[in-house]
This record gives C-alpha cells, structure tokens and sequence, in this order.
C-alpha cells in the first residue's frame, strides 16, 4: 500500500474543503457587491455572474403523488424489480 498517496489525497481534500467554507463566507460580499444583471469580469481571472435557481413548492396534491411514487420506488427495490449499477468512489474523513 502506498500511504503517500493516501496522505496526498487527504491533504488535497482538506484543502478543499477549507476553500470551500472560505468560498461560502465570502459569498454573501459578492452577491452585496454585485449589479443584479451584469457580470463583474477580471481580467485574466474569470467572469463572475450572478445564478439564479428556483425552488418550487407544490400543492398538495402533487406531494401525495410524490409519496406514493416514492413508496412505489422503495417496494421496487425490495422486489427485485428495480435493476441498479454501482460505481466506486473513494470516501475520506478527516479524524477528529
């Protein structure tokens, strides 16, 4: 086993998850700083833009139907009736 290969993906993963919350504080700034509809571009950097995504709610109805497609999901799998593929992915948790 190679463990200085392991070492350099741990080291490599909690940099970026330190990046990433750096990132989410930073966010709020950004958008404050930002006109609505144009994008900010620095040169030899990149363009930021501001991203819109909506999020829907539903009536009632359509949350039943939703519940029932999901019960319907589950028993498939129970059943055997569901087919399924598996990837491999590596998992990495920083010990505390």
């Amino acid at each position: 086993m190679n463990k200085k290969l392991f070492e350099r993906y741990a080291a490599i993963k909690m940099q970026i998850s330190s990046l990433e919350e750096e990132m989410e504080v930073l966010q709020p700034d950004l958008l404050a700083e930002m006109p609505e509809d144009t994008p900010v571009e620095l040169e030899n950097i990149g363009t930021f833009s501001i991203g819109k995504r909506k999020k829907w709610t539903f009536p009632k109805e359509v949350e039943v139907v939703r519940q029932k497609l999901k019960e319907e999901e589950k028993l498939s799998q129970q059943t055997g009736t569901a087919t399924y593929e598996e990837n491999k992915f590596i998992t990495f948790k920083v010990m505390k």
